[in-house]
C-alpha cells in the first residue's frame, strides 16, 4: 500500500537536498508556480530544495518561492493550526559502498523489501540507528 511513499533524500551540500522516490525513481520538483510534480530528469533549479532542521524536524523550502513545501496532498488537517509543515524522517543505514562508477560492495545489511508491511525491518532500524527523538520517553498526560 505504501511502497511508492518511500523517499530517498540526498544532500548536495549543506542545506540543499534532492528528494527522489525509491520505487518510481521520480525526482520531486517544483514548477515556477510552486506546484509539486514528479519528473524523471533532475533539473537543479526545480528539484533542489533548501532544507532547514528545526528541533529535529525537517522543513523543505521551494526553490522558486522559498515557501515551505508540503508532502501531504490535502494540506493541513481540520482543526490544526496553520504554520510550516515539518517532517520527521526516520534514518536508514546505507548498505552499499560505491567503489568506482557503477560498482558497489554489499556491506551485509539486508536490503529494503518494499513489498513487506515493515520494509526496513524493525529489528534492523532499532539496533543499527539511535535517534534521541525516537527513543526518548514520553510523559503521560492526565490528572496528577
Amino acid at each position: 500500500k505504501y511502497r511508492s511513499c518511500v523517499l530517498e533524500l540526498r544532500s548536495l551540500s549543506p542545506g540543499k537536498t534532492i528528494i527522489q522516490g525509491v520505487r518510481t525513481s521520480l525526482f520531486l520538483c517544483v514548477n515556477s508556480q510552486g506546484h509539486l510534480r514528479g519528473q524523471r530528469d533532475y533539473v537543479e533549479e526545480d528539484c533542489t530544495f533548501r532544507e532547514l532542521l528545526m528541533d529535529s524536524y525537517t522543513l523543505f523550502l521551494s526553490p522558486h518561492t522559498g515557501l515551505p513545501v508540503s508532502l501531504r496532498f490535502k494540506g493541513n488537517k481540520p482543526g490544526r493550526r496553520r504554520g510550516p509543515l515539518l517532517y520527521h524522517f526516520l534514518p536508514v543505514m546505507n548498505n552499499q559502498v560505491v567503489m568506482e562508477e557503477g560498482e558497489t560492495e554489499d556491506l551485509g545489511v539486508p536490503s529494503v523489501d518494499l513489498d513487506k508491511n515493515d520494509p526496513f525491518g524493525s529489528g534492523l532500524v532499532s539496533h543499527s540507528i539511535f535517534s534521541p527523538s525516537m527513543h526518548k520517553k514520553k510523559k503521560k498526560r492526565g490528572l496528577q
